[in-house]
C-alpha cells in the first residue's frame, strides 16, 4: 500500500472511532446504537485488513482475559441470580462490546501511542457538546443559565453529556501544558465545553474538571524538592479557592453551585437537600444493606431493580458503581471488575521510571473513572470499555518503551 493511501485510511478510521465514541452518547437512548457500533467496527477491521494486506494478527492480552473474566462472572452469578435473565443479558451485551473494542484495539496497538484515541476522545467531546447546544438551542441555554436551573434530559442524560464535556476540557488542558505546549485554533472549543458544564448543573463535571486541572497544574510544575512542591501547592490551592469564590458568584455557575450545596447538606447532615439527591442516597443506601445479606456473591448482576422495585416502586440500578457490584456481584464480583483498574495503576507504578507522554493523563483517566463510578452504573457502559482500550494500550506501549531502553527486540 502506497504512504499516502495508508495515512488517508488512517483518518478514515480515526473519524470513525471519534463518531463512535460520540455516538455512545448521542445515541445513548436510541435503539440502533448497537448496530452503529457492530456497523462502525466492521468497516474499521476491514481498513485494517487492506492496511495489513490481509495479514492480521490477533493476539490475546491482559486487555481480553481481564474483561472475559467477568463477562463469564455475568453469565455464572445468573445461576443463582434473582433475575438471571438480566445477568445473562448484561453478560452478552460485554462480550458484545469487548469483541467489537477489540477490533479497535488490534488496529492501534501496532502505534506506539495512544494519542490517536486520547484525541478522538477529546473531539468526540466537542462533538456532542456541539450537538447538545444545538439541539437546546442556545437562547434556551441562556434562559436556563441565567435562571440557575439546570438543562434537562434528552438525547442522553444530562450528566453524561456535562462529563464528557468536562473530559474534553481536561484532555485539552494537558494537550496544552504537555504535548502542543502552545495555543492552537481548535482549543476555543473549550469555551462551549465550560458553558454546557455549567448548563448541565452536573456536579461531577465541575469536580472532573477541578480535579484534572489541579492535577495538570500539579503535574507541570511540581519537582524533586519537596519544599518547592509545598510551596506550589499552596499557592495553587489559594488561586483556586479565590477562583471557586469568585466562579459561584457567575450566574453562568449558580445551577451547580445550588446542587453542590445541596450535596455537601447531605454529607453533612444539615441543611435542604434536593430530592433527587436524596433519592439516590435511599437507593445506595439500601445497596449497602443488600450487600451486607449476601456479601460474598451478591444476588447476581443487574438484579438491583428487583430490590428496588419492592423497596420504592422503582425498577432501577442503585445509582453507585461499587454498591451496584458489591450487591449484585458481591465481594468476587467486585474484586474480578476493579481488578481491571488494579491491574493497570500496578503496570504504570512498575515502569514509573519510562517517559510516555500520556502516562500521566491515563492515571488522571483512571480517578476520574472511578470517581464517577461513586454516582452512576458504568460496568456495561461502552465508553468505559473505549477508555479501557486506551488504558491497556497504554500499559502495552510502556513495556515496549521499557524493553527498547533495555535494547531488547520486541515481538511483532
Amino acid at each position: 500500500m502506497e504512504l499516502n493511501e495508508k495515512r488517508i485510511s488512517e483518518k478514515i478510521i480515526w473519524l470513525l472511532v471519534t463518531f463512535l465514541f460520540a455516538s455512545f452518547t448521542i445515541f445513548d437512548t436510541n435503539s440502533w446504537i448497537s448496530i452503529i457500533l457492530l456497523g462502525i467496527t466492521f468497516i474499521i477491521f476491514l481498513l485494517d485488513i487492506y492496511q495489513c494486506h490481509g495479514k492480521i494478527k490477533f493476539k490475546i492480552t491482559s486487555f481480553h482475559i481481564l474483561i472475559l473474566l467477568f463477562c463469564l462472572y455475568c453469565f455464572v452469578s445468573s445461576l443463582w441470580a434473582i433475575r438471571p435473565n438480566q445477568a445473562i443479558s448484561k453478560g452478552t451485551t460485554i462480550f458484545e462490546i469487548l469483541v467489537c473494542m477489540s477490533f479497535i484495539y488490534m488496529h492501534y496497538s501496532r502505534e506506539n501511542t495512544v494519542k490517536p484515541l486520547i484525541n478522538a476522545v477529546m473531539w468526540a467531546g466537542y462533538a456532542v457538546v456541539i450537538y447538545a447546544i444545538c439541539f437546546y438551542g442556545l437562547s434556551t441555554i441562556q434562559k436556563i443559565v441565567s435562571a440557575g436551573e439546570r438543562l434537562e434530559n434528552s438525547f442522553a442524560n444530562i450528566n453524561e453529556i456535562g462529563m464528557l464535556g468536562a473530559m474534553a476540557i481536561v484532555i485539552t488542558l494537558y494537550n496544552f501544558f504537555f504535548i502542543d505546549k502552545r495555543f492552537k485554533l481548535s482549543n476555543i472549543f473549550i469555551v462551549p465545553c465550560i458553558i454546557l458544564v455549567a448548563a448541565s448543573g452536573s456536579r461531577k463535571a465541575l469536580i472532573i474538571v477541578v480535579f484534572g486541572l489541579v492535577s495538570v497544574i500539579i503535574s507541570k510544575y511540581s519537582s524533586k524538592n519537596i519544599l518547592k512542591n509545598i510551596f506550589i501547592w499552596v499557592i495553587l490551592g489559594i488561586l483556586l479557592f479565590v477562583f471557586l469564590q469568585w466562579a459561584s458568584t457567575l450566574s453562568i455557575f449558580e445551577g451547580v453551585k445550588s446542587r453542590m450545596d445541596g450535596l455537601f447538606n447531605l454529607l453533612s447532615g444539615s441543611g435542604k437537600v434536593d430530592h433527587s439527591t436524596w433519592l439516590r442516597q435511599q437507593y445506595i443506601n439500601a445497596g449497602i444493606n443488600q450487600f451486607k445479606l449476601h456479601p460474598i456473591d451478591g444476588i447476581g448482576i443487574s438484579s438491583s431493580g428487583a430490590i428496588l422495585l419492592e423497596s420504592f416502586g422503582r425498577d432501577t440500578y442503585f445509582h453507585n458503581n461499587f454498591v451496584e457490584l458489591l450487591a449484585c456481584g458481591g465481594l468476587i464480583g467486585f474484586f474480578i471488575y476493579y481488578n481491571i483498574y488494579l491491574y493497570i495503576l500496578n503496570v504504570i507504578y512498575r515502569f514509573n521510571g519510562v517517559k510516555e507522554k500520556y502516562k500521566f493523563l491515563c492515571v488522571i483517566i483512571i480517578f476520574i473513572l472511578l470517581f464517577m463510578d461513586y454516582a452512576s452504573v458504568s460496568y456495561y457502559s461502552k465508553g468505559r470499555y473505549f477508555y479501557f482500550v486506551i488504558l491497556f494500550l497504554e500499559i502495552q506501549f510502556l513495556r515496549k518503551s521499557s524493553r527498547n531502553k533495555m535494547g531488547v527486540v520486541n515481538e511483532k
